[in-house]
């Protein structure tokens, strides 16, 4: 590239203790000698890659939100709008020494060359100050939406982050119970005198019902990380012959669910909405569902819950790969309205396929020891 014919010159700036006239001295000598082209060229060339000056480095990250916020604060600060003012009063000044001869003169007596280009090219600087103080409420917008976004995005990935490692852990949790069930049977297996027979191992390694309550405890956990400071009921509720037939299991394990099976089988009830679409069924705020009249497509009942509750209530169906058929309902109720709403569906559903698969594995196991035993 042409402007790296002038990098030589630069070259100078990184003798230590130069100081500001040394600065000015120096720009002063490239324009007068070389004109603005290259010296534009040459900035471009270092903004392009990275400015460096001395020990100081800057290296542009176009997605680094805190160097958009940086800016910003710079953008901000008291030194920037001091900055601005002092421009202002050199540009006031500036056109003084263009009005005034005498005024010119004296700037350039006691400024030399300096004082000289300014008042030779004071027009041009003069409209150039004024037009980055024009753009300056537009660029401070610009970088200021730029910092606001990247930093929402940040806190997003950093908040998803967080929910993965979480469930990883979660569900590191449930496998260390298993894992510690197995070794446990095998220390006990290996100080009896006579093999155990292959039935008595499969019956006594396989405990489905402990693995559901595990597998809810740790959804249940996970949920109260994301929703933090609610009231969280998680509840399995079995079907069978595509009727809801019975609680499995729930947690916390001391607050059973308060409205009966047979209210739940009414057909407006969130749980028979999830059984006859196959679909994660949302409700929001179980007050304002309550209102509703037919023909709206009702999705809630009141059961046995206190009138003057609000819930969001979640259910999500569970279907075997044999049978294509529900065989659970999860229940998620939140004791605050709208804690949940259908904009979060496609995050629930996200988070809810690491739990079933794992509860339809269990529901499998269980079936294959009801038929052993």
């Amino acid at each position: 590239m042409k402007a790296l014919e002038y990098e030589p010159h630069f070259a100078e700036c990184s003798r230590v203790g130069m100081d500001i006239r040394d600065w000015y001295r120096f720009l002063i000598n490239y324009v007068t000698k070389w004109g603005v082209k290259p010296l534009i060229s040459v900035a471009l060339v270092f903004i392009d890659y990275h400015i460096c000056f001395g020990r100081i480095t800057f290296r542009f990250q176009v997605n680094d939100p805190t160097m958009w916020h940086k800016m910003k604060s710079i953008l901000d600060s008291v030194w920037f709008k001091l900055f601005s003012v002092a421009v202002s009063a050199f540009n006031g000044w500036l056109l003084l020494c263009i009005g005034s001869k005498e005024y010119a003169d004296g700037f350039i007596l006691g400024w030399g060359r300096f004082g000289s280009f300014f008042v030779n090219n004071g027009g041009y600087v003069v409209v150039i100050s004024l037009l980055i103080a024009g753009l300056y409420p537009t660029l401070y917008g610009w970088i200021a939406k730029k910092s606001d976004d990247l930093q929402a995005r940040y806190d997003k990935l950093s908040k998803d982050y967080d929910i993965a490692i979480l469930l990883l852990e979660q569900l590191e949790m449930v496998v260390a119970e298993k894992r510690q069930r197995f070794a446990n049977l095998c220390t006990q297996f290996k100080s009896t005198p006579q093999a155990p027979r292959h039935k008595t191992v499969f019956t006594q390694i396989t405990q489905p019902e402990k693995q559901f309550k595990y597998l809810l405890r740790a959804l249940r956990e996970c949920l109260m990380h994301i929703y933090p400071n609610e009231f969280i009921k998680i509840a399995l509720m079995k079907v069978k012959n595509n009727e809801i037939f019975e609680w499995e299991c729930h947690a916390p394990y001391d607050t059973r669910p308060r409205t009966t099976i047979a209210d739940l089988k009414h057909p407006n009830s969130t749980f028979s909405k999830c059984l006859s679409t196959k679909k994660m069924v949302i409700v929001g705020d179980t007050q304002k569902e309550l209102r509703k009249t037919p023909p709206d497509d009702i999705l809630y009942i009141q059961g046995n819950t206190d009138v003057n509750e609000k819930w969001c209530q979640v259910c999500d169906p569970i279907i075997s790969i044999n049978t294509n058929e529900i065989i659970f309902i999860v229940s998620i109720a939140i004791k605050r309205a709208d804690v949940i709403t259908k904009d979060n569906e496609e995050f629930l559903l996200w988070l809810l396929k690491f739990f079933r698969s794992r509860l339809a594995l269990e529901h499998s196991l269980k079936q294959l020891k009801e038929i052993a035993s």
